[in-house]
């Protein structure tokens, strides 16, 4: 047992004399439950004391998401451009010059998407 004096440090938990809560409802819970699962915690409890610690921010998840969207972004104009490459070696019937436009702005529209998420991410 820790004995008065001693010299040895002593836990913060004690010392701390305020508290943070809020009532929500069962279906507002299972989200907040849901998201620190996602966010990988096991316990809700610990994902809600990173969050008051400062040790992650509201946005991480949305920051998340969009990085994962480049991602797919990503992969979806590298089968655009197997197609275009497929097309142009001759080994892929031929085009129509309409479904050749159809690519060029589907690849167009890729980039820029990925480009806005590129620039919100910097910000």
């Amino acid at each position: 047992m820790v004995k008065a004096r001693d010299g040895k440090p002593r836990s913060d938990k004690r010392r701390a004399k305020h508290q943070i809560y809020k009532r929500v409802t069962e279906e507002v819970m299972a989200d907040f439950i849901e998201r620190a699962q996602k966010a990988g915690y096991l316990d809700h409890r610990d994902y809600l004391a990173a969050f008051v610690s400062g040790e992650i921010s509201p946005d991480l998840a949305t920051r998340k998401v969009a990085v994962q969207s480049l991602g797919h972004l990503g992969k979806i104009n590298a089968s655009l451009t197997q197609i275009a490459r497929a097309t142009i070696s001759g080994r892929m019937a031929h085009l129509s010059p309409e479904e050749v436009n159809i690519i060029k702005a589907a690849r167009a529209a890729i980039l820029q998407t990925g480009n806005e998420i590129r620039e919100a991410l910097r910000r």
